[in-house]
């Protein structure tokens, strides 16, 4: 049987890896995204400044899409591996 202290201790370390992973799989794959594109190519001087509050808007956006995406992603793979944990026990 297992023991209160013991799920309790379970739970927080559950969350600690959740946000760990979520965390790096984010990094990870902002910089995957930085080293695609032409990031490292000088802008001409003549653009307008239009341009670059759209380019500006465009990377703030595409920073909140990756926040959002990696964070369901990574909860509906650590559902999917809990759902599969239960399905083991109650079958086992």
């Amino acid at each position: 049987q297992i023991l209160p202290n013991l799920i309790n201790l379970m739970i927080l370390t559950a969350f600690i890896v959740f946000f760990g992973t979520f965390l790096v799989k984010s990094l990870i794959l902002r910089v995957a995204l930085v080293s695609l594109t032409d990031f490292w190519k000088q802008e001409p001087e003549s653009t307008p400044q239009k341009f670059y509050s759209r380019r500006d808007f465009k990377r703030k956006l595409q920073s909140k899409n990756i926040f959002t995406s990696v964070l369901i992603a990574n909860a509906l793979s650590y559902t999917a591996v809990v759902l599969v944990l239960f399905l083991i026990i109650r079958i086992g």
